[in-house]
Order: structure tokens, then C-alpha cells, then sequence
């Protein structure tokens, strides 16, 4: 599979990646987090917050 990709121009290439990244991104709510991704994600919520106080 490898191959059939490597074939097409960097271009293409690039534009079947943003195509299947957006694809992930609608279905982002489907996708479930762990508990400590969920944590990880509040404490960096919680530090970016702090930071546009200072």
C-alpha cells in the first residue's frame, strides 16, 4: 500500500491527509478519552486560562 501512495505528488498527498484529518475531527465526540487524557486536557485548559490573566 506503501507504494500506491509514494506514487502520488506530494501534493496529492498532502491533501488526502488534511481530508482524512478533518474527517477526525467531525467525528471528534465519538472518539472517548481517558480519564487522564481528560485530566491532562483540564490542567492545560486551567494553564492556558492562567496565562491570558498574567
Amino acid at each position: 500500500m506503501d507504494t500506491q501512495f509514494s506514487q502520488l505528488p506530494v501534493e496529492e498527498r498532502i491533501r488526502l491527509v488534511e481530508d482524512l484529518w478533518d474527517s477526525f475531527a467531525k467525528e471528534q465526540s465519538e472518539v472517548p478519552l481517558t480519564s487522564e487524557q481528560a485530566a491532562e486536557l483540564d490542567r492545560r485548559i486551567a494553564a492556558f486560562e492562567q496565562d491570558q490573566r498574567n
